[in-house]
């Protein structure tokens, strides 16, 4: 009879400890339906940056606006080894001494389907004068400079979203700008003839431009000195791009930016002649951002599955452990999935609730569910409320991770660390070998 004990213990222990392993088995397991969750969630994320751009197409899309500069085409002449002269067309560009820009900006919200977009109208003015002495730097022969046919370029990236005439004048005389005027130094422009410009000491230009576009507005600092100042009534802007406003206020209002660069904080020439530049490395503006992205939290969200799980299981074990009440690997398991579908309520509800609702109800619906599965399972209401009590924690703490971006890891890491002491508190009076004493 004694012999049949010890066999019982001995094999209690060992099933112990084979439960200990089949849990951490159906975690990893768990994982293949939490990365299921994350791939829906950037399918959902991707479904509403496709509908963003829709609505770019047809109003205007991300705008870049580079310009005001001067193209003047020249001749350049080869001799070829046979004796015989080459003659090529090739441009020159000219850039600014100073540019001053102004941008007021009136952003607002489109909708398609359950998906949002931000678009904007804009109305920008552009001042400024252009230094001709540096045409006498370019290395190209003044003979050979066709002055005659110098134009004015402004670019934009996306042409669909000017609204109105360009209102532009050249020394207090009103030019037409064009479209039509694609070059290598701008993919898409408006331009205009320069009358009189070799007869010019100077050149002085004034441009409005009322532009339409959705996202993000930048400008590329193509002055030798280059200001500009944005106002806009949205309450989240992102400024972004090379370079940061010197100066901004951000109010209940809205906000005011202001940049100032110069020419040696940039790697532009005031003259090149015939060279690939990228221009668009040196753009600067403000990402008209939706505030609290409910794909992006949603995803951050469901990076700590994992955690849940094992945190989960962990409790359930040691109240198995406690109570002597033996937990099915089923029943693990069905937890488990109780687990990862907290995320598809997340998301789900998130696309049509505010974020902080959205998380509210899936964790009020995901705690009710298996704590009372847990009253059912561990037979008792006080394990199940504790168990109740343990994932409110956890839900919480995770929602504050979400919302502490910049300390994240630090919180987590405290955490992991309190809930490990936790484990290590409730579990000291444990004798995980008395089978195997007893058997001894």
């Amino acid at each position: 009879m004694r012999e049949r004990k010890i066999g019982l213990r001995i094999w209690e222990r060992n099933s112990t400890s084979a439960k200990m392993v089949i849990i951490g088995i159906l975690a990893l397991l768990l994982l293949i339906p939490a990365a299921m969750v994350e791939r829906l969630i950037d399918e959902r994320e991707g479904r509403k940056t496709s509908v963003t751009r829709e609505i770019g197409s047809k109003w205007g899309g991300e705008q870049t606006v580079v310009g005001p500069m001067v193209r003047i085409p020249y001749l350049e002449r080869t001799v070829n080894p046979d004796g015989r002269e080459t003659v090529n067309r090739r441009d020159l560009y000219l850039l600014p001494n100073n540019l001053e820009i102004s941008a007021d900006v009136d952003p607002s919200t489109r909708y398609r389907g359950i998906y949002e977009a931000v678009v904007y109208s804009s109305q920008i003015r552009m001042t400024g004068d252009f230094d001709l002495a540096p045409l006498k730097q370019s290395g190209v022969a003044y003979e050979n400079i066709l002055v005659d046919e110098a134009t004015i370029l402004l670019g934009m990236t996306d042409m669909k979203g000017v609204r109105d005439q360009i209102a532009a004048s050249v020394n207090g005389q009103a030019i037409e700008m064009n479209p039509g005027f694609q070059g290598g130094a701008m993919a898409s422009s408006v331009g205009a003839p320069i009358p009189g410009f070799r007869t010019m000491p100077g050149l002085t230009f004034d441009f409005v431009v009322n532009l339409n576009g959705s996202g993000q507005l930048r400008f590329v600092p193509i002055g030798k000195t280059t200001r500009l100042a944005m106002a806009s009534s949205w309450l989240s802007p992102s400024f972004d791009g090379a370079f940061l406003p010197s100066e901004r206020d951000i109010t209940p209002g809205g906000f005011r930016a202001d940049w100032k660069i110069l020419h040696f904080n940039r790697d532009l020439p005031q003259v090149w002649t015939c060279r690939d530049i990228d221009l668009e490395k040196y753009a600067f503006g403000v990402n008209f951002i939706i505030p609290a992205d409910i794909y992006q939290q949603a995803n951050r969200a469901a990076k700590y599955a994992i955690l849940f799980i094992g945190f989960t299981f962990s409790a359930f074990f040691i109240a198995e452990i406690l109570n002597c009440r033996r937990i099915h690997p089923v029943q693990y398991l069905l937890i488990g999935f109780a687990l990862v579908l907290f995320y598809v309520l997340l998301i789900s509800i998130s696309e049509h609730l505010a974020f902080v609702w959205a998380y509210l109800g899936a964790t009020v619906a995901t705690i009710a569910l298996i704590s009372s599965y847990a009253v059912s399972v561990l037979g008792s209401t006080r394990l199940g409320l504790i168990v109740a009590a343990i994932l409110a924690g956890l839900y919480s703490y995770m929602y504050v991770l979400l919302n502490l971006e910049d300390y994240s890891l630090l919180m987590g890491g405290l955490g992991l660390f309190i809930v490990l002491a936790a484990i290590m508190f409730l579990t000291r009076r444990i004798d995980w070998y008395a089978g195997a004493a007893e058997a001894g």
